[in-house]
């Protein structure tokens, strides 16, 4: 059997009213997966389920895939939820205001503009024409 450690594995977090969870979903193998209070005992479950899947495989003949090198793209939705002093929530309203487009893309244009700084030049701008965002140079 193949080592059940050199598998890529996700983990989600949840809490809801103090309680707090969190799963470990394996991408090779949909049925493997533990869930516990915390990080340690989640990813000990997660690779017990692991190794009780890959023994089924074996069992009833299937092939035991390699691992997939996971991406970052593939797990990104796209989605993210903030909470913001509202100091700094007032100041990119009026901050998206003033450059004429929406909330959201002076918070894209930001979070761009700052990651953006530590690899290059380069800043964002919310403004843009045809849909598109300018790269003004920026000295950071």
């Amino acid at each position: 059997m193949k080592n059940p450690n050199i598998y890529p594995f996700s983990v989600q977090y949840e809490s809801y009213q103090g309680n707090s969870i969190y799963h470990v979903t394996f991408p090779d193998f949909p049925n493997a997966e533990g869930s516990a209070e915390t990080l340690e005992e989640a990813i000990e479950c997660g690779r017990e389920s692991l190794e009780a899947v890959m023994e089924a495989y074996e069992l009833e003949g299937k092939k035991i895939p390699n691992p997939k090198p996971i991406r970052l793209e593939d797990e990104a939705t796209g989605r993210v939820t903030l909470r913001l002093p509202k100091r700094l929530h007032a100041q990119l309203i009026r901050e998206a205001e003033k450059d004429g487009v929406s909330l959201n893309t002076e918070v894209v244009a930001a979070v761009a503009s700052f990651v953006g700084a530590s690899n290059s030049d380069e800043k964002i701008s919310p403004k843009a024409s045809n849909g598109q965002k300018k790269k003004n140079k920026s000295h950071i």
